[in-house]
């Protein structure tokens, strides 16, 4: 054996194997595109959560139209002071007391058994529970999203409901007199008890699911920096790859030092081994989050409150789903998608790592790019 063959530090490996090669190159192209979908994915899920306490009281008010009820209850009580007073001539300082004694127990005379036209008042009421009350009764009485605080709304708006069906085109005040006064009773409670119902758009956007997103947006936000963990660990790798890709422990002591590899860049395997595990660790923990969601829906439960009664989280979304499709995308559409992408991107990274590791044990077990010693005998 000659002097220089003795001397020869391990150099970077040539294209002695480029099928190897071809796999490193392979590995690298992986984590490019794992880079690039988990930003995508943060990017999309990060504003979604941010936003998901203001997103779920515009769901409320334009949505479920809770900002029209005041507006829309004043024009029934416009429409029914219009017959009681305007029509039937039931004069009074304040209208709701006469109107609660016409109800509990009316008296009428002979003027008020005149017949009068009640169609333009019964068009405005209709025509007010289409713009905005007919969704808010629908929630206010729905099994999940009827909590306490929307019982007196949904009590008066049942009675509206009641009364309009009472209402024929033509009517004597005797008889219109009860029935307009009852609408305009409850009108002006469902005027009075908007703070309640406010109370309760509250109840929801401040409940502990919705905070627990909220104070969790700053972690997923660090998922922008996850990936790079994988791709500092992979340059270590080269730093090994480069220095002959040969384990210092893999050739015996009195081989020569062309097949031996370099104890230094060795050194470089063990960060890499490391960030590896804490990639894979990180996008495994995230797997597993997203599958317990996707498909242990039923066994998530949601408490009451915020929803009126217990249930979990499978009924909950499919209930909104198809009961409420425009609350359901104004709402959750952008945080459930973010998440599913999110997911997708771990799963590849998880993949990834996968392939990453063997890669890198078939280099360090098979010895590839193993140098022969020129001149040896």
């Amino acid at each position: 054996m000659t002097p220089q063959a003795r001397s020869s530090p391990a150099k970077m490996p040539k294209c002695t194997n480029p099928l190897t090669t071809g796999c490193l190159i392979g590995v690298w192209l992986l984590v490019v595109p794992g880079v690039l979908l988990t930003h995508l994915a943060v990017s999309k899920v990060t504003p979604a959560i941010g936003d998901f306490p203001k997103n779920l009281v515009k769901g409320f008010e334009v949505t479920f139209k809770f900002a029209q009820m005041t507006d829309d209850a004043k024009k029934i009580q416009d429409a029914s002071s219009a017959v009681v007073v305007g029509k039937c001539n039931v004069l009074s300082t304040d209208l709701n007391t006469t109107c609660q004694a016409a109800v509990n127990s009316p008296t009428f005379n002979q003027a008020q058994m005149v017949n009068v036209s009640t169609t333009e008042q019964k068009d405005a009421i209709v025509a007010a529970f289409d713009a905005s009350l007919g969704i808010v009764r629908k929630v206010t009485n729905d099994k999940f999203f009827g909590i306490e605080q929307f019982n007196n709304s949904a009590e008066q708006l049942n009675k509206i409901i009641a009364e309009i069906e009472k209402i024929d085109a033509s009517m004597q005040c005797n008889v219109a007199i009860p029935v307009f006064c009852t609408m305009y009773i409850a009108s002006d409670a469902l005027i009075q008890g908007k703070a309640m119902v406010d109370e309760g758009i509250g109840q929801f956007k401040d409940s502990d699911a919705v905070k627990q997103w909220d104070e969790r947006k700053g972690v997923l936000t660090f998922l922008h920096a996850v990936p790079y963990i994988l791709v500092i660990g992979m340059l270590f790798f080269m730093i090994f790859w480069f220095c002959g890709a040969t384990c210092c422990c893999c050739k015996r002591s009195d081989a020569p030092d062309a097949q031996r590899g370099n104890c230094l860049a060795c050194l470089a395997l063990i960060p890499y081994a490391l960030l590896w595990l804490l990639a894979i660790i990180l996008n495994s923990i995230v797997v597993g989050i997203g599958w317990v969601l996707t498909n242990m829906k039923d066994q998530i439960e949601i408490p009451s409150p915020p929803v009126r009664t217990k249930t979990n989280l499978e009924e909950l979304v499919k209930h909104i789903q198809t009961e409420y499709a425009d609350f359901w995308n104004v709402v959750f559409k952008d945080l459930v998608d973010g998440l599913a992408t999110l997911m997708q991107a771990s799963q590849f990274f998880v993949v990834a790592c996968l392939l990453i590791m063997l890669y890198s044990l078939c280099v360090c077990c098979c010895n590839p790019y193993k140098q022969k010693v020129s001149g040896s005998e």
